[in-house]
């Protein structure tokens, strides 16, 4: 084999090397955009699955899980390092088993599914942050205002329950028009307290309110 056949071998040598090392590479890049492609997937998974755990099925609101682990802790962190208020609401439905005792159930979720609606659309959106405490309560962690600002908040709730007509459907399909009320206890935060004295004394206010005959908004501490 003479050097021009040689020099010749090696080109078609060299160009095969190059062709095929192109194809790998192709083939590696393919593989990594799958790759990341299934990355993305995951993390949507996760965050979806997290947001699932963190929501109330019934209501959808956030549950009280995201309210202990998540909510509260963050916010508390938030007020003492700014030095800014931190104010808590609690509410239930006056006489909600009675509800369920007469009606049944399942419009006892229709009932509450209607109330969270209320809750939802009268507090400040994404700044407020309303909870399914458990069963017929429920709890807003209101930023930012101390709890005469957020009496005011509570007051035009418990108003807006008032003068709300719900309307649900029975298993039958027949339409009920009920008129209810809610009472409201209210609260702010105390510098360096523990969170379990904070919502204590936001069950405290609610029970008074109660007490008072219910349909009513209570302020303490």
């Amino acid at each position: 084999m003479n050097g021009e056949t040689k020099m010749e071998t090696i080109d078609l040598i060299t160009e095969k090397t190059l062709e095929e090392l192109k194809i790998e590479n192709e083939r590696l890049k393919d593989k990594l955009r799958k790759l990341e492609e299934e990355i993305k997937e995951l993390k949507e998974a996760k965050k979806e699955l997290e947001k699932k755990s963190y929501e109330d099925s019934l209501t959808e609101l956030f549950n009280r899980r995201y309210f202990d682990e998540k909510a509260l802790p963050s916010e508390i962190k938030r007020a003492e390092r700014y030095k800014k208020p931190l104010s808590l609401i609690m509410t239930d439905i006056d006489y909600f088993r009675e509800i369920n005792n007469r009606y049944g159930h399942p419009i006892g979720d229709e009932v509450l599914k209607n109330f969270a609606k209320i809750l939802k659309e009268n507090i400040r959106e994404g700044i407020d942050i309303p909870v399914r405490y458990g069963g017929e309560e429920f709890v807003i962690l209101c930023p930012y205002v101390p709890k005469e600002t957020a009496g005011k908040i509570a007051e035009r709730l418990r108003k807006k329950v008032e003068e709300t007509t719900f309307l649900v459907k029975t298993a039958e399909g027949k339409s009920l028009k009920l008129n209810l009320s809610a009472s409201f206890g209210v609260t702010d935060f105390k510098k360096e307290e523990a969170p379990e004295v904070f919502i204590k004394r936001a069950d405290d206010a609610l029970y008074l309110a109660k007490a008072k005959g219910r349909n009513k908004t209570w302020l303490l501490g």
